[in-house]
């Protein structure tokens, strides 16, 4: 092969791997005109972010967690339709509950605000060594592109090398599951303004 030929598919290689580096250290889209969270005293940054067609999803991390292996997260979806609430919700429901046959500890309990009309799912899923707790709570928005269903969600997990161990994750929830529900269904949400 001759030499400048080898030169191309170096170079073309090198720039290759960079625009891959690029584009996995580029700062997230900020699609809902939120880039931060502050939630039990502790700064949750936009570390994440997708949009398909009309659902835009946003993933929260405090500084010393990673996507991979985070801790706690807020998550915030937002996807614009006219669908019932409760029919929205009671999908996720059905999915738990197929987790119920191969998952020990999946679990959930649903609480309804008849005042506001939201819904606050709090549910339970491990997989092997890893425990996860989430509260997700919905709610029926108006954007600035049209009708939609906010999801603002908090979850915690334990693992192998997480800040809560194992051995405490059950105790912790016991103990501060009403006090983390009470927090997510009287949090002040943000105001959404998308941009695509």
């Amino acid at each position: 092969m001759p030499c400048n030929m080898k030169k191309i598919k170096i170079s073309i290689f090198i720039i290759l791997s960079l625009n891959a580096l690029t584009s996995f250290f580029a700062m997230p889209t900020e699609y809902l005109s939120i880039k931060s969270f502050v939630f039990e005293k502790e700064t949750y940054t936009l570390n994440w972010s997708v949009k398909d067609k009309n659902h835009y999803k946003q993933e929260y991390i405090r500084s010393n967690d990673t996507l991979i292996n985070f801790n706690k997260m807020i998550i915030v979806d937002v996807l614009l339709t006219d669908i019932d609430l409760k029919s929205f919700v009671s999908s996720k429901m059905q999915e738990i509950e197929k987790k119920k046959s191969s998952d020990p500890v999946a679990n959930y309990q649903i609480i309804e605000n008849e005042k506001t009309g939201e819904f606050l799912l709090d549910f339970l899923l491990s997989d092997g060594d890893l425990y996860e707790w989430n509260a997700y709570r919905y709610k029926k928005i108006n954007t600035n592109k049209g009708n939609g269903i906010l999801l603002f969600a908090y979850s915690f997990r334990s693992f192998e090398k997480a800040e809560l161990k194992l051995d405490n994750f059950f105790p912790y929830l016991k103990k501060n599951r009403m006090d983390l529900i009470n927090t997510v269904a009287n949090y002040k949400l943000p105001s959404v303004a998308i941009k695509d």
